[in-house]
């Protein structure tokens, strides 16, 4: 019958070198590839844009106006709204003072007007007496006549004469107006006096 030997127990263990063959290489430093520094920028194009939650896109859309045709506000702008303002043409301003007194602080219609030539003023003029007579009542001073006949004269004038519409509020025919109702309304009333004066004499 053969026995099985018990292991060797010791309280000693002894252990054998093993000497490599050849030397580890040794080197002063050993050369690592640079990391590329990230830019910001790069950093932030890297990054998704987070897209919003439904709750907050829901909430957008709650907050805008119901708009039957499905269009923006911005949609329903006309074209002169968006478009930028144009500087538009600088009507010639009323000179200071009343017309037929250049000593009083007023001018002279005439020397004002003188751009326009002997013959356009005098076709205006003319034009602007007869409808006077026609229109108004000549028989009073042009702060007496109605407001709605005066403005439908001067732009009866200006559909004559275009050179009427480079002045403000066509002051060039209102100017005309005052001093022809002016001289009539006077005329009418010296008549009157005269017309009782010759009945008084008379009596």
């Amino acid at each position: 019958m053969l026995s099985r030997a018990l292991p060797l127990i010791t309280h000693r263990i002894s252990f054998s070198a093993n000497v490599s063959s050849t030397n580890p290489m040794i080197t002063p430093h050993i050369e690592f590839p640079a990391k590329r520094a990230i830019k910001p920028k790069e950093l932030s194009q890297s990054r998704p844009e987070r897209e919003l939650t439904p709750s907050v896109a829901s909430a957008d859309e709650e907050d805008q106006p119901a708009n039957s045709d499905g269009e923006s506000e911005l949609s329903e702008l006309s074209e002169s709204d968006t478009a930028p303002d144009t500087p538009t043409q600088m009507k010639i301003p009323k000179p200071a003072g009343e017309p037929g007194r250049p000593r009083s602080g007023g001018y002279n219609i005439e020397a004002v007007l003188k751009p326009w030539g002997k013959e356009e003023y005098a076709k205006v003029h003319k034009l602007v007496k007869k409808l006077a007579d026609l229109k108004l009542d000549n028989t009073k001073s042009y702060s007496k006549q109605n407001s709605r006949k005066v403005m439908d004269l001067c732009e009866t004038v200006e559909r004559h004469h275009t050179i009427v519409e480079k002045y403000e509020g066509h002051w060039p025919i209102r100017a005309m107006l005052k001093l022809y109702l002016k001289t009539t309304s006077e005329n009418h009333r010296r008549s009157g006096k005269d017309g009782k004066n010759k009945v008084g004499n008379a009596v």
